[in-house]
């Protein structure tokens, strides 16, 4: 009876011994499960970013190319962007004022 005594101690403190490994393993502030967790959250973050950053450059390197080649298009449609008028042109800015009746209306309330 005493060697199974023994057996059994050995075996709970082997489970014991794993489940602090495990808890260490797990939580561990220098490499543990958690940590990788959140670094991959923040790499797909990341990568996320990098592609929009990447379609924006696309966009602006067309921009830039049509630019250059002086397609008139591309350079009135920036300039009109800009609040800019062609020679002779007149700017009307109309101020929009919303009455109460303009307001339900729009709003679908009638």
């Amino acid at each position: 009876m005493a060697v199974k005594k023994k057996q059994r101690w050995r075996l709970y403190a082997a489970i014991v011994l794993v489940c602090i490994l495990v808890v260490v393993l797990v939580f561990n502030k220098h490499g543990g499960l958690l940590q990788v967790l959140e670094l991959q959250k923040e790499r797909n973050q990341l990568r996320h970013q990098v592609q929009q950053l990447q379609a924006e450059k696309t966009t602006l390197q067309e921009q830039i190319k049509q630019l250059q080649e002086q397609d008139p298009l591309m350079i009135e449609s920036e300039a009109r962007r800009l609040g800019m008028a062609r020679e002779g042109e007149e700017i009307f800015i109309l101020e929009y004022e919303a009455s109460e009746d303009t307001l339900r209306t729009e709003s679908g309330d009638r």
